[in-house]
């Protein structure tokens, strides 16, 4: 391929880089290009393991990759994102700083992934993994997961001027740079008030912004991850419970105790409606459960008609990674579940 020339020759590391931190000025988490970035150095590893460049690249080539992807035994999900990252990076290079002629991959077609719904917990299981704290700090960052629905990014980046712990209420920094207030439990409250002379001392003569911190600084998102499971581990949950299953928690919850779509949508942030939508389907049996109590065909032979007996009155329970797979954008969001 011949650069024109408006163009020069392409450098994985120096146009990758580049392209990164236009996507941290267009509001996307570092921890978006920090996937980004490792997605597009597997691909570079590749293209050098069989003798091609970045201006060599054609749909023939990704079409290559994905076949070696899949013999490796990569999933669906993670082909999905790894071609997301490269399908953006050429529409970066061709389409916004003209490094490319023309984008070889603008008309490949997104690859489709199943979408599985979110496995939630229990709401009992949900409070044995919340008893299992054991610290102020794990208290906090447990009641902020679940009984704000936040996400793992954006309870690492809350500072002590995003509180207000009068209001119960806190100031959430979400996806795509868009604020919103959310609300706060009192026991989270309680947990934050607790927390808070700790932190001090964890700090000494340090001083930050942040919520959460340790020794070393701000808290990171391993940190999280480590302390979720160990949560999960002294409750006895014999499954994978991770920081961002809470949230999905969170919103189940909230829908089968009587929340309607459009609040929990607000609740978590979501822009669109039909992300939230998801989850409609997770609670499917608090569905279920309503009409059998309330439709006059919903009773078990047996049972008698709904509002035959008080018993049949009772309410639900109460609990009260940028795929690329949309359009082809160079800045096009991943989700935002």
């Amino acid at each position: 391929m011949q650069a024109t020339q408006s163009q020069r020759p392409l450098s994985l590391a120096v146009d990758v880089e580049a392209y990164l931190t236009e996507l941290l000025n267009h509001g996307r988490e570092e921890s978006t290009t920090t996937a980004y970035r490792n997605r597009l150095r597997w691909f570079g590893e590749w293209l050098s393991s069989v003798g091609l460049r970045l201006e060599d690249v054609t749909r023939d080539t990704v079409e290559q990759w994905i076949s070696d992807m899949r013999a490796r035994g990569y999933s669906p999900k993670n082909i999905a994102n790894n071609v997301g990252a490269v399908r953006c990076f050429f529409s970066w290079l061709a389409d916004e700083k003209g490094l490319l002629p023309r984008d070889p991959l603008a008309r490949f077609r997104p690859i489709k992934v199943p979408r599985r719904l979110p496995q939630v917990l229990a709401v009992s299981d949900v409070l044995k993994l919340l008893a299992a704290a054991r610290t102020p700090r794990e208290r906090v960052v447990a009641e902020l997961l679940y009984g704000s629905g936040i996400r793992k990014a954006e309870l690492l980046g809350l500072d002590l001027a995003d509180l207000d712990l009068g209001g119960l209420r806190a100031l959430i920094r979400g996806k795509g740079g868009r604020e919103r207030y959310q609300p706060l439990s009192p026991q989270a409250v309680a947990a934050i008030r607790e927390w808070l002379p700790l932190r001090t001392v964890v700090l000494g003569r340090r001083r930050l912004d942040a919520l959460l911190v340790t020794r070393e600084g701000r808290m990171g998102r391993q940190t999280v991850l480590n302390l979720v499971h160990q949560l999960a581990d002294r409750a006895g949950l014999d499954r994978r419970v991770y920081p961002h299953l809470l949230r999905h928690c969170f919103a189940t919850h909230l829908l089968e105790g009587g929340a309607n779509l459009r609040e929990v949508q607000e609740l978590m942030g979501h822009a669109n409606l039909s992300t939230t939508g998801i989850y409609t389907h997770v609670s499917r049996g608090a569905a279920d459960a309503a009409f059998r109590r309330a439709h006059p065909r919903g009773a078990t032979p047996g049972e008698g008609a709904p509002g035959a007996s008080p018993s049949g009155a009772g309410a639900a329970p109460c609990g009260g990674d940028g795929s690329g797979t949309g359009r082809n954008s160079a800045f096009a969001k991943g989700s935002e579940a």
